[in-house]
This record gives C-alpha cells, sequence and structure tokens, in this order.
C-alpha cells in the first residue's frame, strides 16, 4: 500500500449522498452477479450491523445467483459469535498484507465490490487498495453522514436509518423479488442482527415505525429475536466483565454532571485478558446515571495499517431538550455517525485526548443550547 492518497481521494470532494435507489442497487448486483464472482466489504472490526448487513446481502446474492461466487471480507478482530453468526456461509478475514505478492487476492473474476455500513476511506485500511483500484466497479450501501463518495460509482445512501441493514433488506427483497416478511429466514436472521443491535436492541432514539415495522417483518420471516439476543449478549466471557469493571472505576463526571468520561489503557486490556471487542457497549452504561448527558469512551489502542498508538473516541448522547450532536464532535477527530452516536480517533495521547473531547463536548453543548433558545 503505497503511503501517498489515493488519486481519486485528492481530487475535489464529491458530496456524500444517494445517487441511486434500492431497486437500482439490487439491478446493478443482478447484473454483476451474471457476469463474475463478487466481493462485500464492511468496516474494520465489524459490530452486529456490518456484519448482519454483509451475511444477509451474501445470502441473498447466493439465492439469487445459484452460489455463482459472492464472498464476504472482514478486516481486524471479529466478534465471538461471528462463526456461529455466518454458519455454513464462509467469510474470509483481510489485511493489508493480503495484496502484497503471495498475499492471496485473486482479483480474476470478480465484477462488482459491494461495501457495507460505512463509506470511510479510514475504516476500510485492509481494503484500501483493492477499492482505490476499482471504485468505478463498487456500490455503497450506507447510513452515515460522513463518507467518501469517490469511494464507489454508485451509493444507495439514507442518513434517516437506523442501521444499515434496514436498507439491505429492501435490497434483498428487489433482488428475490419477495416481500420483506417473505425473506428467507437465512437471510432475514442476520438482519434482524444488526437492525437490533444498531438501535441498542430497540432502545435508541434512532427507533422510529419504520424500525419497529421492519423488525416485525424479519420475524415472520422466521428471525428468532430471543436467539439473536442470546447469541450477542448473553456470551460474554470473563475478561469483559473484569475490562468492564476497570472502564467504570475510570469514570469522572464532569461539567456539572452533564458529561461522563471513561478511558481504557493498553495494560487495562492486558490485565483484564481482554482484547478490543471486548468493550463494545461499555459507552452506554454511564447515560444511565439522570444528570448525564453525554458520555465518552476513549481507548488506547494501535492503528490498524501502522501499528503506531493513537487513542479510539466512542461517544453518546441522549435525546431530548438540547441535545448534542456528536456527529459534530467526531468530525474534529477525523471520524463522524450519527447525531447521537459518533466515533473518531486522534494521534493525542490519552490524557491529552480526553481534554481535548472534554473541551470539544462543551464546546457543541453551547451549540446546542443557542440553537433550542
Amino acid at each position: 500500500m503505497p503511503d501517498a492518497a489515493p488519486i481519486h481521494l485528492s481530487l475535489p470532494p464529491i458530496a456524500y449522498t444517494a445517487n441511486a435507489t434500492a431497486a437500482e442497487i439490487a439491478d446493478a448486483i443482478r447484473q454483476a452477479s451474471q457476469r463474475g464472482r463478487i466481493i462485500i466489504v464492511t468496516h474494520l472490526k465489524p459490530d452486529g450491523d456490518a456484519a448482519g448487513s454483509a451475511l444477509g446481502l451474501a445470502r441473498a446474492i447466493t439465492l439469487l445467483s445459484g452460489n455463482r461466487g459472492v464472498t464476504v471480507w472482514h478486516g481486524g478482530p471479529v466478534p465471538a459469535w461471528m462463526s456461529e453468526l455466518h454458519g455454513q456461509t464462509p467469510y474470509e478475514l483481510v489485511d493489508r498484507a493480503r495484496w502484497e505478492p503471495g498475499g492471496g487476492v485473486d482479483p480474476v473474476g470478480v465484477s462488482l465490490t459491494v461495501i457495507v455500513d460505512t463509506g470511510s476511506w479510514t475504516q476500510l485500511e485492509h481494503v484500501q487498495r483493492w477499492i482505490d483500484e476499482r471504485a468505478s466497479s463498487c456500490l455503497i450501501i450506507d447510513h452515515h453522514r460522513q463518507g467518501e463518495a469517490r469511494l464507489a460509482l454508485r451509493r444507495y445512501i439514507d442518513t434517516s436509518a437506523a442501521a444499515a441493514c434496514q436498507m439491505v433488506a429492501h435490497v434483498a427483497a428487489a433482488l428475490l423479488s419477495t416481500p420483506i416478511n417473505r425473506l428467507p429466514v437465512d437471510v432475514a436472521t442476520p438482519l434482524y442482527l444488526g437492525l437490533a443491535t444498531d438501535t441498542g436492541w430497540f432502545r435508541h432514539s434512532n427507533v422510529n415505525g419504520d424500525v419497529m415495522r421492519l423488525a416485525a417483518d424479519l420475524i415472520e420471516s422466521g428471525a428468532n429475536p430471543s436467539g439473536l439476543y442470546q447469541l450477542v449478549e448473553q456470551q460474554d466471557r470473563l475478561p469483559r466483565l473484569k475490562l468492564l469493571a476497570r472502564a467504570m472505576d475510570s469514570l469522572e463526571i464532569v461539567n456539572d454532571g452533564t458529561i461522563g468520561v471513561m478511558t481504557l489503557t493498553k495494560r487495562d486490556f492486558a490485565s483484564a485478558g481482554a482484547t478490543l471487542n471486548d468493550s463494545g457497549g461499555f459507552v452506554d452504561f454511564p447515560a444511565l446515571i439522570a444528570s448525564v448527558r453525554v458520555v465518552a469512551l476513549l481507548t488506547e489502542t494501535d492503528d490498524f495499517a501502522t501499528r503506531q498508538s493513537l487513542t479510539k473516541i466512542s461517544m453518546r448522547s441522549k435525546s431530548g431538550k438540547n441535545a448534542v450532536d456528536v456527529n459534530a464532535v467526531a468530525g474534529k477527530f477525523g471520524g463522524g455517525g450519527h447525531f447521537a452516536a459518533a466515533g473518531g480517533r486522534t494521534a493525542l495521547a490519552l490524557t491529552e485526548a480526553k481534554q481535548a473531547v472534554i473541551e470539544a463536548i462543551i464546546q457543541q453543548m453551547r451549540v446546542s443550547q443557542g440553537q433550542a433558545s
């Protein structure tokens, strides 16, 4: 992977907006499946929505094409439940080394690459070379506010969607020419998982009537809510709980009780015997405190590609009066996401990053108060 930025990213920016519908994306996939293999990729360290979107789409394409060739590529650590979710549907773990001579990537016969649940160049470090060489034969299905439009010729983007799976459900239904409530159970199951996890099991402010109607349709198709909840949320290892104890012990409540900040160091992970995957969901706990409006979890880690130390930032905000746009805060740290849930990263050391994030949140709180007044 060259150090220089890809040529297409050095050109004037294009607005990260949709230029295709679900039906048009489905038609492009249908045509590509007749010409060759299809690769599906998503962001590093896939969560429930990323994994569910990729798997649900892969299974729909397989049913459409008669298993002529669709492959899911994942990068970074994957959740412990990934293998059980995929079952007999294979996936591959890839990193930048795969693109070196003898690395194993075979581009022959690939007609299309579909990027799901992200449009962020930095979240696609494991497949940057692949995508940079094939932007004209890439599609994006995403629900985030920020992204790089030049990554794909056609983009189905809906920032009002609670999850990418919400969008993939419509693409899958169009591909298979069936209503969503009649999707095959193997397609509906990962889509329900993604919808449920990206809404906090239907607790977050992104839940609306469309979300609940889709959930009902996917259940009618055969998705098992209690079984999926047990798979994802009730399989914790002891190291995760030890890591949670360290995160909660680091909790500081600042700015008159309105901001909760937690930190996790590399030493915390080592002492608990935990991995980065074990910290998922920790950022939601301080929101249980009545006065807290915004929570930030700062994690000391290493860059996936360069192995240089950095601080990862995850944020959540409560809805209601003077709700704080953490997406705007994340933008100051090279990240993004949604109004109430966003993240970024910085080369600042953990202590300096913590202060910078607190200051940025306070500044955004003032903006929110000004907009509400």
